[in-house]
């Protein structure tokens, strides 16, 4: 991303790097062929794209049930006075300035055609009608509907997708909106350390994967060897186009829930309600449609919000777990329950290993479902201890609707281990920095340029799982090797 940057503003020069660069990645990015839903391959660009417009329509579309918005029996913890004032407080000149600043200058032109660079290098000459346009929105709770128009671009999820399922939608919003998003969720992040539980640690200052990784390990590692009583079960759930799936019912009831001010409920759900989308195919726009579900993966604040909406499961959780009835583990004698951890749309659940505790955790999951429109995924899966006997992993199974597993694979993308490291565990690590060392960039690079890639691979792949793992000698040798 800072070598694309670079390139937009000091030029391209006109190299065969740069030529094959840019070749690759307009074949990577291009749709090719798809298979539809009854089955058939298509390569015909008019019924790709007539498909693609029927299901995105259709996935930013509500279901026709309609679930109960509010699933929890006692008040949530909401935003203080502090907080309030300052989500209501008059929008500044200076802060609008800082934003704008704040921001990526050279991303992916938006619908009207204008970088962030654009605002940058011309401030003291369209800043402030940006800052009014801002402010105005804040105080009338509404802003020109133009805002609002969304393109939506498809990036693959795998290396060859074949339908649209395998590619992630992500939204390109107007600047002038990104900018009142920013705004909120500036104002908004300070305070979200004393509202959200300490088990949810996506997006919260102060709390990172890295802290998540250690405790999922010792949490795995506890459910493993647990040989105490009929055993424990370590449950994890991934929710299906998670962003995609949320209630606009269940998202405003949840601001109201958590004491947001109702300028900026009515604020944010103008946003929501009068967006339009319009896909990106090939770079192409397409007809635009209108959604009714979703939050808008590429916005600075849907982050947040959901958030928002994944607390009501762990308060749900809490609240069964201070009535008695939800069983948790404890990693150590005397210490922590520990029932849930939650990372964005990354679920993991802890509990024992009955069968009135797997119909607890489907139930709830159920409830949360049916209110918040979220869905989980089927390759959700959950590992037991050693001494639940295969009849009692049988039932389970079939309480909770996902299947059983020996291995959970890995979390938040760092191998969730089973005892000592093994190299199996981190081939994943050691094929990506070959992968990036063998691919077709490091032809056309001199030694120097070939010296810098090797240096910038090794030393930065690798880094993730070294925060909360310790590589095997043989892995780091085989690392050595490849440099």
């Amino acid at each position: 991303q800072k070598s694309r940057e670079k390139w937009v503003k000091f030029g391209d020069r006109n190299t065969s790097f740069f030529h094959a660069q840019t070749l690759a990645r307009r074949w990577r990015n291009k749709i090719q062929g798809l298979f539809l839903p009854d089955g058939s391959w298509h390569t015909d660009p008019a019924v790709m794209t007539t498909e693609a417009v029927r299901f995105y329509k259709e996935h930013f579309s509500g279901d026709n049930e309609q679930g109960p918005q509010d699933m929890l029996t006692g008040a949530p913890p909401g935003l203080g006075v502090e907080a309030q004032s300052a989500l209501t407080a008059p929008v500044t000149k200076e802060e609008v300035r800082r934003t704008v600043m704040s921001m990526k200058s050279f991303k992916a032109p938006r619908p009207d055609g204008f970088q962030p660079f654009f605002f940058k290098q011309y401030w003291p000459v369209v800043g402030g009608e940006l800052w009014r346009t801002v402010k105005d929105a804040f105080r009338l709770e509404f802003s020109d509907t133009s805002l609002l128009e969304t393109q939506m671009v498809l990036i693959p999820k795998v290396s060859h997708p074949i339908s649209l399922k395998d590619f992630r939608p992500i939204s390109l919003c107007n600047v002038a909106w990104k900018v009142i998003s920013k705004v909120i969720a500036a104002r908004l992040r300070p305070f979200l350390q004393g509202i959200i539980g300490p088990f949810q640690g996506s997006f919260i200052p102060g709390r990172g994967t890295r802290d998540h990784n250690i405790i999922a390990q010792e949490a795995f590692h506890f459910v493993r060897k647990d040989d105490l009583g009929g055993g424990s079960l370590a449950l994890k759930i991934d929710l299906e186009k998670a962003y995609d799936r949320v209630r606009w019912e269940f998202l405003e009831s949840t601001m109201v829930q958590f004491g947001f001010p109702t300028i900026t409920i009515q604020l944010i759900m103008w946003g929501l309600k009068n967006s339009s989308i319009s896909l990106l195919w090939n770079g192409s726009a397409l007809p635009s449609f209108v959604p009714s579900r979703g939050l808008w993966q590429g916005d600075p604040l849907s982050p947040y919000l959901f958030v928002f909406c994944m607390e009501h499961l762990a308060l749900k959780i809490s609240e069964s777990l201070q009535e008695g009835h939800w069983k948790p583990i404890q990693l150590s004698p005397g210490g922590l329950p520990l029932s849930h951890l939650l990372f964005a749309d990354d679920i993991l659940l802890f509990s024992q290993a009955f069968e009135d505790q797997a119909c607890l955790v489907a139930s709830i999951l159920e409830d949360f479902s049916r209110s918040s429109g979220l869905r989980v995924n089927l390759k959700s899966k959950f590992v037991s201890s050693r001494r639940v006997s295969q009849s009692r992993i049988d039932t389970l199974e079939g309480f909770l609707g996902i299947s059983h597993t020996a291995r959970i694979g890995s979390y938040l993308g760092v191998p969730m281990m089973h005892g000592q490291p093994r190299c199996a565990d981190f081939y994943d690590v050691m094929d990506k920095i070959q992968g990036r060392l063998a691919a077709w960039k490091s032809k056309l690079l001199n030694k120097a340029g070939k010296l810098c890639l090797v240096k910038s691979t090794i030393s930065s792949i690798p880094v993730y799982s070294m925060q909360s793992l310790w590589l095997p000698q043989a892995v780091c040798n085989k690392i050595d090797q490849a440099g």
